[in-house]
């Protein structure tokens, strides 16, 4: 059987059509599959194009930024307004598809509680020949992705697509029970995603409130002393006087410390490196217009390095672990406080002046170090989970290619 699917795909990829298939507009397909506009198997309706009235509680009301998961919506408008201006009322099944910015994301309703929702969004109803968790799934495939794209207004801002050209997709339409197989299959692939990206939440759950003292470990019942970083950070301005170091760095939001070539592909240091600053084992460095994305890491080589003369180098004092300050600025309050003390006319900086006006809430040395084993730890596991997931993906991606388009058939 598996060499007979590698035998159709290759067929396939050399455009010709296996026994048994057929060439579409949406590419070669089982002979027993139709092809179908979308509005011919699905009411499309949009949502209200005007600013709603928001209340505190109610009915819940939906847009682009609750796409992922619409119960965690804070927005909400009154029963009187949703029953008085939506005709359309959302039901169990419906999928709300983003028609607005970020085009074609959905999200399949399941559960029956009410929701409004605006223009931003497109509310999907299907037919009874037409399962909702399979077409679900069949937005996010390759196909219908890329008709969506091809109908995007892309000279708008932010890009858009009207309702009428939704409509106008094509979709394989395929018997209720391969349908439902179908959905069946790629939904216990999402299950396994979530799965793995709820427990990346949860370390970040239990890092928020590890380093902000919400959460106390057993047997560490001192009082956190409250101080501004200022008393406990020193910076560095050692430079490369003698150009006794030609190795430059840059530094990632998401790998840390690179050589520039790694980073850019080339050099862009200036020939005069002598003012370079010199960075060593254990230093802090940080670029302060990118700080605000996360360009921020530790250097944690023997050899020493030299970044540019704009980037703050630092160090921290005795009373404070280098990785419970990194911990620190990876929170949801530091973040908060950095927006506050950026500056800049051009471009949004944090120099170090600033940033040691921000007050930390700081543990014993010893607590401090139970803090950092628990998230380093846990940060190992999250590494693992990190491959597994872009694994589950790609195996995902796999399915969805193979089961959207009949090359294998369930």
């Amino acid at each position: 059987m598996k060499e007979e699917i590698k035998q159709r795909i290759q067929l396939i990829k050399n455009g010709e059509v296996p026994q048994g298939y057929k060439k579409t507009k949406v590419g070669i397909v089982p002979i027993d599959w139709k092809i179908k506009k979308l509005k011919e198997i699905a009411d499309i309706y949009d949502g209200t194009h005007k600013t709603p009235n928001y209340t505190k509680e109610g009915v819940k009301f939906i847009s682009v930024e609750d796409i992922r998961d619409i119960d965690k919506s804070s927005k909400f408008i009154s029963e009187v307004d949703f029953e008085k201006n939506f005709k359309i009322k959302p039901q169990f099944n419906d999928i709300f598809m983003t028609r607005i910015g970020d085009i074609g994301t959905s999200f399949i309703i399941k559960s029956h509680n009410k929701y409004a929702f605006y223009v931003s969004l497109s509310l999907i109803r299907c037919s009874n020949n037409l399962n909702s968790d399979f077409l679900n799934q069949a937005i996010q495939g390759y196909n219908l992705q890329k008709e969506l794209y091809s109908k995007t207004i892309h000279v708008a801002f932010p890009k858009k697509i009207n309702l009428g050209d939704i409509g106008h997709c094509l979709i394989n339409l395929i018997g209720l029970k391969e349908q439902q197989k179908i959905s069946d299959i790629l939904t216990t692939q999402d299950k396994i995603i979530k799965l793995i990206e709820e427990k990346e939440k949860q370390k970040n759950y239990l890092m928020q409130n590890l380093i902000t003292g919400k959460i106390r470990l057993k047997g560490f019942n001192d009082k956190w002393e409250k101080v501004k970083l200022k008393t406990i950070l020193e910076e560095t301005k050692e430079k490369n006087k003698n150009l006794s170091f030609n190795n430059v760095l840059s530094i990632s939001n998401k790998l840390g410390f690179l050589k520039q070539k790694e980073q850019f592909g080339r050099t862009v240091a200036s020939k005069d490196l002598s003012k370079y600053k010199i960075i060593k084992n254990g230093y802090i460095g940080y670029n302060p217009s990118r700080i605000n994305v996360g360009s921020i890491a530790t250097y944690n080589k023997i050899e020493e390095g030299i970044v540019s003369p704009m980037y703050i180098v630092l160090k921290t004092k005795e009373q404070l672990l280098n990785k419970f300050f990194m911990y620190f600025t990876d929170t949801n309050y530091f973040f908060k406080k950095m927006k506050n003390l950026l500056t800049g006319s051009v471009r949004d900086s944090l120099n170090f002046k600033d940033l040691c006006q921000m007050k930390i809430n700081l543990p014993s040395l010893q607590e401090q170090n139970a803090i950092v084993n628990i998230l380093s730890k846990a940060d190992e596991e999250i590494q693992l989970l990190q491959k597994d997931l872009e694994q589950e993906k790609q195996k995902k991606k796999a399915l969805m290619q193979l089961l959207l388009t009949g090359i294998i058939r369930v």
